[in-house]
């Protein structure tokens, strides 16, 4: 949609125009022929944008209350299960995933997590420390999650995003199970 604030063959010497060009002051808009009213179609793919700053999109800014900001912790209870030693020949020895497995898996599985955590903040004016924590079993699959974070995020649906966000990682099968914890500092 185009807005002209002035005609362009309107008046003036330069104007070389003739005078009726043939359009009504107002025509309006013309409807595209065969174009069906319908439910709009959903676009695929990846999650929607922050808003960095609401005032430059014309949105009243973000207020958050002391309630709002409030941080606990929600979700599932994240320990690590009693181990069992086995002193068997030829026992698979288990051990927990060691920090370069975890980070390697985190850069590369765990921009779903930061997704959740975008979505949830929506250009809140927010400065501070999200901290996920996630069970990982033996197999290398997270099967459980909790959340540290402001009140106005969890209110927002950020546990149950997270946790889905989690058991799609795939750290490696390591045969024992691991804690892990992850910061997400955000600064606003």
């Amino acid at each position: 949609m185009y807005l002209a604030l002035e005609r362009p063959w309107a008046g003036g010497a330069s104007a070389e125009a003739p005078e009726d060009a043939g359009v009504a002051d107002d025509a309006g808009v013309a409807k595209a022929p065969g174009k069906k009213k319908g439910k709009p179609r959903r676009k695929k793919g990846g999650g929607g944008a922050v808003v960095a700053d609401p005032e430059e999109q014309g949105a009243a800014p973000i207020t958050l209350s002391e309630a709002d900001r409030k941080m606990s912790w929600k979700g599932d209870a994240v320990e690590r299960p009693p181990t069992s030693l086995d002193m068997t020949e030829g026992g698979a020895e288990a051990r927990a995933l060691d920090d370069r497995e975890i980070n390697a898996t985190i850069d590369a599985d765990g921009g779903g997590l930061l997704r959740c955590i975008e979505q949830a903040l929506g250009g809140a004016p927010f400065t501070g420390t999200v901290t996920v924590k996630m069970l990982v079993d033996g197999a290398g699959k997270a099967t459980k999650a909790r959340v540290h974070a402001p009140a106005f995020m969890h209110a927002a649906g950020l546990s149950g995003c997270i946790k889905g966000a989690a058991r799609r990682m795939g750290f490696p099968a390591v045969g024992g199970s691991t804690v892990v914890t992850v910061p997400f500092p955000i600064e606003m």
